[in-house]
């Protein structure tokens, strides 16, 4: 994410949001974040049907490194 809003601050180009999958269980569908997710971890709690989600932790650390760098 941080690496799209500086391609696009480059560009002169401005995004009109981001929208992602979250939930607040403690589900391992997503990689990364500070809970360190690996992709051998995927499936020790993978409850989505559909897409994957970022977990409560992954949320709120991109809520914040979005509004840190999002101007």
């Amino acid at each position: 994410m941080i690496q799209f809003i500086h391609i696009l601050k480059e560009a002169g180009i401005h995004s009109g949001g981001v929208h992602l999958e979250m939930t607040g269980p403690d589900v391992t569908e997503c990689t990364g974040g500070i809970p360190e997710i690996s992709e051998e971890d995927i499936s020790y709690k993978y409850q989505s049907l559909c897409d994957p989600r970022l977990n409560r932790m992954q949320s709120l650390e991109i809520a914040y490194l979005l509004g840190k760098n999002w101007n």
